[in-house]
């Protein structure tokens, strides 16, 4: 049985990530395919490819960085491209590994290449009188407790006594030691220091509710700001109802939203609490293939759960569409890990070694849904790292509203040689103003090469508007390089 990903919708090249021509699965049935844009994934008009939307102005991208963003991140533009296989991170690098070995590896085999994304939780709970229909995201946000849990069986129920009992009489030493002093740098060192930044992110609407996780990123005597997942509180956007945050200590606030951005998947929330703890923010562009992290959130509504494991890959194409509607298609470019994510854990922190957040979990692969109809994990999950999410966050709590960045040109969703195909330039966008045309086929952005349509879009997701791009094409039967200036469009 092919994995399906839990966290997204159909990718904009009709494949799955990482397997060529795997078709989507969703737990609604998504409309047909909308042609893919560098732009914005506009809806499909029954063309190939859909008409070209006037361009927004452009945002002024201010590097003022608030509260606890003030860590400002190089943009990708600037920075020399990550090393993903060989070279050891220095010992400013996110990733130092965590003070425990290493788990043993066993082979397995082999498995089919995932054939559809969805979010690793959000799946709301529907009132008892009207079922939901189903969803092949899995978002990351929570079904509530109803898969996990299973009639009780956290309780103990499921587990049987190993081996035989102590005899009568017989006493036991104490080991000694503090059985609570662990080192700063193991798992349950990081753990101790940034779970008291982790929240719940609760929501309750007409048709059910739902259950997710986030960060708590900014906080002044009054406010604190909660960075989380669009999908987390999607159902209340588009029907209303109420959004809560719970604190590690049991703590619940009603929050706000501040602004959402579909095109990372992204949001922020306002609680009218201050003095909450804040998590400290790492650079995604230093992480490593192999480093150590630690994912923290409240999978399938279990509150401050804490699992660890590797950076599995780098840059991986990842899309989401929570609502099938083109206006809530999200393209990250991702951060693979196998640490386990689960359904709840959408919109929390993905740690390094240090406690520093490089991502946000957002998405899981799966090999299906269970009795419940929830899906879990198997290892492979996708944070959105944290430089993108930076961005975002910083935009919105300073104006409400945020920004991605473009090139001005809609791609033939139908191509499938090899690139992506050019279909339609804006006439003024910074493409056409670079000598792109229609026709031509992108095969490398900054020396990388590009699969398809979706890496396009991915890429191009991942640096900020004003960031200048090499952009290689093929045309006829040679090859072109062209510099282009990244324009700017509302992400609302």
């Amino acid at each position: 049985m092919s994995p399906d990903i839990t966290a997204a919708p159909a990718l904009a090249s009709d494949q799955a990530v990482g397997a060529p021509n795997a078709s989507m699965d969703w737990h609604r049935p998504a409309p047909a395919a909308a042609a893919p844009e560098v732009d914005e994934a506009a809806a499909g008009s029954g063309d190939d490819v859909a008409p070209a939307a006037p361009p927004a102005p452009e945002a002024d991208p201010s590097t003022a960085v608030p509260s606890a963003l003030s860590a400002s991140a190089p943009s990708p533009s600037a920075v020399a491209p990550t090393p993903v296989h060989g070279d050891a991170p220095d010992s400013s690098a996110s990733g130092a590994g965590f003070a425990s070995a290493a788990p043993a590896w066993s082979a397995l085999p082999a498995a089919a290449a995932p054939a559809s994304q969805a979010y690793p939780g959000h799946r709301a709970n529907p009132a008892p009188s009207s079922p939901q229909p189903q969803r092949s995201l899995i978002t990351v946000a929570s079904v509530a407790l109803i898969a996990g849990v299973l009639g009780g069986g956290i309780g103990g129920q499921f587990f049987r006594p190993a081996g035989t009992s102590t005899a009568p009489g017989t006493v036991l030493n104490n080991a000694g030691g503090d059985s609570a002093s662990r080192p700063a740098t193991s798992i349950a060192g990081v753990a101790r220091r940034v779970l008291p930044t982790v929240v719940s992110v609760d929501t309750a609407g007409p048709s059910g509710g739902g259950n997710g996780s986030g960060a708590v990123i900014q906080s002044t005597g009054s406010t604190a700001y909660v960075l989380t997942n669009n999908h987390v509180i999607l159902d209340v956007v588009e029907g209303g109802g109420r959004i809560q945050v719970q604190t590690q200590e049991g703590e619940r606030y009603p929050a706000q939203i501040v602004g959402r951005d579909p095109s990372y998947d992204l949001a922020v929330l306002r609680v009218d609490h201050g003095g909450l703890p804040v998590i400290s923010m790492g650079d995604s562009s230093k992480v490593v293939v192999g480093d150590g992290v630690i994912a923290i959130g409240s999978p399938l509504g279990l509150t401050g759960t804490v699992t660890s494991g590797i950076v599995s890959a780098l840059r991986r194409p990842v899309t989401t569409n929570p609502s099938n509607s083109s206006d809530e298609t999200s393209f990250i470019s991702a951060i693979q890990t196998d640490a386990a994510i689960n359904p709840g854990n959408s919109g929390g922190p993905l740690v390094d070694a240090k406690g520093r957040m490089i991502g946000v979990n957002s998405a899981i692969a799966t090999l299906g849904q269970d009795l419940t109809g929830q899906s879990g994990n198997i290892g492979v999950g996708f944070a959105i790292p944290i430089n993108q999410a930076r961005r975002v966050a910083q935009q919105i709590i300073r104006t409400g509203a945020s920004t991605y960045p473009v090139i001005g040109v809609q791609l033939d969703r139908t191509y499938t040689g090899g690139g992506a195909r050019i279909a339609i330039v804006e006439p003024t966008g910074p493409a056409s103003k670079s000598g792109l045309r229609v026709g031509d086929i992108i095969t490398r952005i900054d020396g990388r090469p590009m699969d398809d349509s979706t890496m396009v879009i991915t890429t191009i997701r991942s640096y900020m508007p004003g960031d200048t791009i090499s952009i290689t094409v093929r045309r006829g039967s040679g090859t072109a390089s062209v510099k282009v200036t990244l324009g700017s469009r509302p992400s609302l």
